[in-house]
């Protein structure tokens, strides 16, 4: 799978650079402002060894009906099978392949590659996490992305349920909102330091501890010589969950490496000045199992 970032609309009708005073008097938007497009995400993820916070920006905007599951642009496959909220992905095959600025998205179908250009959305700053009480992200033009302090790195950001408080973006661009942090994600089953109990053709349960208001989102990926195939699980935080059997059958059956990753999140979607465009705020925090052992990295 390949991914891409995002970056932010410059609107043709503001012409010049962003000043600073335009900075200080530009208004944050109220909340409840109708959006119909978003133009980045900022993002910070922490998991069993470190943490990642970050930024990016789209130069064209991505519409926006109400729900997001994923990053705004995201490359993968069409799903081979759908039972209730799982989606079953194994690799297509396309003839001839796929050349140029395309993917094979289905069998036997190449799609366009989406592009996108990094810009500048301006400085952003979020305060109230217990582990880093500041966090600045910033554009650096000598690569095309974001740097934050902290950076990247094996400490932690949040400890889960504080109220995270972000400011961000410039001029028409400036937005500002809160957040709760969710709280650390624990599985309960199947447990750690022992084999993932994975049998293709038998459901798999799932389960963790949950918190009201999360989203999460579980994957399991199957890989073995020559085969190689994912299910992934979106929605509510329910606690638990139980993949059905028809999905695992299609995996491969000697696995030679078995990976469980959960995810719980909570995101806003902020208006900025500008009307109708939004911005993703992000706050992620996984926990995995890989092969038989907890692994402590990503």
């Amino acid at each position: 799978m390949r991914r891409f970032a995002f970056v932010l609309l410059v609107a043709p009708a503001v012409s010049g650079c962003t000043t600073e005073e335009d900075v200080t008097q530009a208004a944050v938007p109220a909340e409840g402002a109708p959006i119909s497009a978003l133009v980045g995400e900022v993002h910070l993820h922490q998991f069993n060894g470190g943490s990642h916070p970050s930024a990016s920006f789209l130069a064209d905007p991505v519409p926006y009906e109400g729900h997001i599951s994923r990053e705004l642009v995201y490359i993968e496959a069409e799903p081979t099978a759908r039972v209730g909220t799982c989606s079953l992905y194994l690799p297509p095959g396309c003839a001839p392949s796929c050349e140029g600025d395309t993917f094979c998205s289905a069998p036997d179908v190449c799609s366009p590659l989406p592009s996108a250009a990094f810009v500048n959305g301006g400085p952003i700053e979020v305060l109230g996490a217990t582990y880093a009480p500041r966090i600045d992200l910033w554009f650096d033009a000598t690569w095309g992305g974001y740097a934050s302090d902290p950076p990247a790195g094996t400490d932690l950001l949040f400890a889960g349920g504080e109220r995270l408080e972000i400011e961000g973006g410039a001029g028409p661009w400036r937005y500002a909102g809160e957040l709760t942090a969710p709280k650390r994600a624990q599985l309960l089953v199947p447990g750690p330091s022992v084999p993932i109990p994975f049998v293709a053709g038998d459901p798999f349960p799932i389960s963790w501890v949950p918190e009201q208001d999360r989203t999460v989102s579980v994957t399991l990926s199957v890989e073995s010589p020559g085969a190689y195939g994912y299910i992934r699980c979106f929605g509510p935080d329910t606690g638990a969950l139980t993949i059905d059997p028809t999905l695992t059958a299609a995996l491969p059956q000697d696995s030679a490496r078995t990976r469980l990753e959960l995810n719980v999140s909570r995101q806003v979607v902020l208006p900025l000045a500008q009307p109708e465009l939004g911005v993703v705020f992000h706050v992620v925090d996984t926990a995995w199992l890989d092969d038989n052992y907890d692994t402590g990295s990503p």
